[in-house]
């Protein structure tokens, strides 16, 4: 069961699926280059920076990858399962997780740089803009947080937030 879109980059999709692997597919062929296991389920959408890929699971982990071989560069733990697909920015990957916080992650090195606690978990995928990050929760919040982690605002609304922002202008 494959949850979320595939990340294409240098005619390969990068798919994450919900029978634990990470799979690496040439998009001319279709013949499959790699698969990597991780122990749940898959539900994000890959990122990339340089030759990582970047993916959540519910086993609590964010996992950057060898585009090449799919081995495992480094993984780090959050507090709960990640169902927030990790967004790339400044050589940072921040992504939000069942524990109820925003982790902000180093891309080269898996450690982490901070997190910020929210009213519940975070599933949707931050959308970000003029050194600011959106993003809603689970609890029905709706969140404004400067890159450094500290809530500019938050907004309540009736229900859910799972949807990726996006900003009109």
């Amino acid at each position: 069961e494959i949850r979320n879109a595939p990340l294409y980059h240098n005619d390969t999709e990068y798919i994450g699926s919900y029978d634990r692997n990470l799979y690496a597919v040439d998009a001319n062929s279709g013949k499959m280059k790699w698969k990597t296991p991780t122990e749940a389920g898959i539900t994000t959408k890959p990122a990339i920076f340089e030759h990582s890929i970047y993916v959540g699971s519910e086993d609590h982990n964010l996992y950057a990858l060898s585009d090449r071989t799919g081995a495992v560069e480094w993984k780090y733990t959050s507090g709960d399962a990640i169902r927030s697909s990790p967004r790339f920015n400044n050589k940072v990957i921040y992504v939000g997780s069942d524990d109820g916080c925003m982790h902000a992650v180093s891309a080269s090195s898996g450690h982490a740089l901070w997190k910020t606690e929210t009213s519940g978990p975070i599933r949707s995928t931050v959308y970000i803009e003029d050194e600011r990050m959106y993003f809603g929760g689970e609890e029905g919040e709706f969140y404004c947080m400067e890159l450094s982690g500290n809530i500019k605002w938050r907004n309540k609304t009736k229900r859910a937030i799972t949807s990726s922002a996006t900003i009109y202008q």
